[in-house]
């Protein structure tokens, strides 16, 4: 049996009105941590990651538009 609150939160028009973009900044901050380095490889690493993360974050916050 689910409880109360399962119920009400599983509900379809119970959505959040951001979309969860944890995973995009986490990303981001971990690539710009990468391209603090003095390796040309792990800052290039880095730059790639935070364009990658802000790309999708950004697609996600066109929703709202």
């Amino acid at each position: 049996m689910r409880s109360q609150s399962e119920v009400v939160t599983n509900m379809p028009g119970n959505e959040p009105p951001w979309p969860d973009c944890t995973w995009q900044l986490v990303l981001c901050v971990t690539g710009i941590t990468l391209m603090q380095s003095h390796s040309v490889t792990v800052k290039a690493l880095g730059a790639g990651l935070t364009t990658f993360s802000l790309i999708k974050a950004i697609k996600k916050l066109a929703v709202l538009a």
